[in-house]
C-alpha cells in the first residue's frame, strides 16, 4: 500500500483506489479470466467494420446521434470489437447519456482490461457521475498501460484533486 500523497508516478502492479487503508495505491490481485467471446461470421464482421467507418465519419462531422446509431449497428453485428464500444461510449458521453457511456466503457473494459482507451472512457464516465475516486482509479490503470499518454495523466491528476475536494466538502458540510 502507498498513500496517495506519496505518489511519484504510475507503478506497474498497483491500482489506485479507496480501500481499507484509505485512498492510495494497492497491489493488484490476479486478473480474472475473460468470458469466451462469440464467433462472428466474416460477412457480419465486414458489415460491422463498414458501420464503424460510417460512425467514425459521422463523429468527425459532429453528427453524434447518427454516429451512435452506426456504432450500435456495428455492435449488433459484432460485439467482439472493443473500438465499437469505446467509440459509442464517446458519442453517448457527448450526448449526455452518461449511464450508457459507462455501460459501453464497461463492455470495452471486459473485452480488454489492459486497453488504455477503455480505461479512459471508464474514467470519463465515472467523473461525469461525480464518482471521482473510481474515475481516478480507472485513469491510473490507463496510465499504467500507456505511461506516455499525457491526456490520461492529466485526467488522473484532475480526478484525484476533484476527489479530494469532494471528500473535504462532504467531510466539513
Amino acid at each position: 500500500f502507498i498513500l496517495s500523497e506519496q505518489f511519484d508516478g504510475p507503478r506497474p502492479g498497483f491500482a489506485f483506489k479507496a480501500g481499507d487503508k484509505g485512498l492510495g495505491y494497492y497491489k493488484l490481485e490476479e486478473p480474472a479470466v475473460p468470458d469466451v467471446l462469440p464467433k462472428v461470421a466474416p460477412e457480419s464482421a465486414a458489415a460491422a467494420a463498414k458501420l464503424k467507418q460510417r460512425g467514425n465519419d459521422l463523429l468527425k462531422a459532429k453528427d453524434l446521434a447518427a454516429a451512435e446509431e452506426a456504432y450500435s449497428g456495428a455492435i449488433a453485428l459484432d460485439c467482439t470489437q472493443l473500438s465499437f464500444f469505446t467509440n459509442r461510449s464517446l458519442c453517448r458521453l457527448k450526448l449526455g447519456n452518461v449511464q450508457g457511456a459507462l455501460e459501453d466503457a464497461e463492455a470495452a473494459k471486459k473485452l480488454d482490461p489492459n486497453n488504455p482507451k477503455a480505461r479512459f472512457r471508464m474514467g470519463a464516465s465515472l467523473e461525469k457521475l461525480d464518482r471521482f475516486t473510481e474515475a481516478a482509479a480507472e485513469y491510473f490503470e490507463g496510465c499504467q498501460r500507456d505511461m506516455e499518454n499525457l491526456e490520461l495523466k492529466a485526467a488522473f491528476e484532475k480526478a484525484v484533486e476533484r476527489g479530494k475536494q469532494d471528500h473535504a466538502f462532504h467531510t466539513y458540510n
